[in-house]
């Protein structure tokens, strides 16, 4: 395992640097590891029913737990229950 993130970690130290910047950002956005990031990229291009990038784009269990509370308050309001 540790020799495939060393041969990713390859990969991207030689490409382009703007192919390399938009990889690390897309990375730091969805708090992946940027290895992940190109092993999904090679995937999707091998295989398009393989996980895609959409696949992994979720909110934060944080802004989840915002979303249910949100949630459950619209639907108290609309059954009268609120005080």
């Amino acid at each position: 395992m540790s020799r495939d993130i060393t041969a990713l970690r390859s990969i991207v130290n030689h490409l382009p640097t703007n192919i390399r910047e938009a990889l690390e950002a897309y990375a730091a956005d969805t708090g992946m590891p940027v290895e992940f990031i190109i092993e999904m990229a090679i995937a999707s291009f091998l295989d398009v029913d393989s996980t895609t990038f959409a696949d992994c784009r979720t909110d934060s269990p944080g802004r989840l737990r915002e979303r249910i509370e949100m949630l459950e308050i619209q639907l108290a309001a609309a059954k009268g229950q609120l005080p």
